[in-house]
This record gives C-alpha cells, sequence and structure tokens, in this order.
C-alpha cells in the first residue's frame, strides 16, 4: 500500500509532464510555451474574465480548475493544433478520448471536464483559451517572427475570440 507521500509524489511526477510538451511544435517560433504554460495562462485569464464579469466564488473556482485541466490529455496525445483538429475533423475523436482520460485520470473533476454544454463555465475557459493563444503569438510577432504560421494562427485567433463574443 502506498503512502500519501508517495502517491503525491507520483502524481506530480505524472503532471510535470505537461511541461515538457511543446506548443506549435511543427511550427516556426522563437519562444516555446509548454503545455503546463498554456494552462496557468489560460487558468490567470479565465480568472481575470470572472473578475470583469463579477461571478461568484463558486462558477469563479470551476472556471479556474477547468482552465488548469483543460489541456492535460496532452500528456498522453501531445499537442494537437487547432487547426489540425479543424482539418482532420479530429473533434469527436478527441473528445471520446479526452472524456475517458478524465474519467481514469481526474474523475474528481471528470464531470466539470467532460460537460460542453453551452454555458458559462466553458465559454469563459473557451475564451480564455483562445485569448491565451493571441498572447502568446501576439508576443512571437513583436519578438520577430514574421512566419506565415504565425500570422496564419494570428488572423484565425482574431476570428475565434471575435466569435465568442471576446473584445480585440
Amino acid at each position: 500500500m502506498k503512502n500519501f507521500h508517495t502517491e503525491l509524489q507520483e502524481h506530480l511526477l505524472y503532471l510535470y509532464q505537461l511541461k515538457n510538451i511543446v506548443r506549435y511544435n511543427s511550427r516556426k517560433r522563437l519562444v516555446n510555451e509548454s503545455v503546463a504554460e498554456h494552462s496557468f495562462f489560460v487558468a490567470l485569464i479565465a480568472l481575470e474574465i470572472c473578475e470583469q464579469r463579477q461571478l461568484d466564488d463558486a462558477t469563479t473556482l470551476k472556471c479556474v480548475v477547468k482552465a488548469l485541466l483543460h489541456d492535460m490529455p496532452e500528456i498522453e496525445i501531445n499537442d494537437i493544433t487547432y487547426n489540425v483538429k479543424e482539418k482532420l475533423n479530429l473533434r469527436g475523436l478527441l473528445k471520446e478520448y479526452e472524456d475517458n482520460f478524465y474519467k481514469k485520470k481526474c474523475s474528481k473533476y471528470a464531470d466539470l471536464m467532460i460537460n460542453n454544454d453551452d454555458n458559462e463555465v466553458n465559454n469563459i475557459v473557451k475564451l480564455a483559451d483562445i485569448y491565451s493563444v493571441y498572447q502568446y503569438v501576439t508576443n512571437e510577432i513583436e519578438l520577430g517572427n514574421r512566419s506565415n504560421d504565425i500570422q496564419d494562427i494570428y488572423n484565425d485567433t482574431l476570428k475565434r475570440i471575435e466569435k465568442l463574443g471576446g473584445v480585440k
């Protein structure tokens, strides 16, 4: 029987893998961003959106937790960019995989993570996720990255922000 310390240590080492997964790994980029960094920024952005909307603590906590955990399945499937998911029509297949992942690895939060109804928590986390992409590609452009890939992601991100009702 494992003790608490051993279980926690194993869990933390498992989660630490998110730090080693580089986002946009097939794109020209000047600065690497790990999935762990991205999730952190999504959580901070979600928190800010909740504060601006003056949401209650329970809703805010759900948004922050969902933001922190939203890309955890990438420990097993790696980073698959938005445009690849769309081009290859992977949304349904990935959703099934991710749902099973959350049931097995994050059972306490599985309902929160699996529920993708069009509700306030999901919309805030989606918007925060897109703003995190915007933050990253804007930084790349400001650092001098003039690649078509980064410009395409930037343009697509602006459209996605507008579609979700965010402000550019």
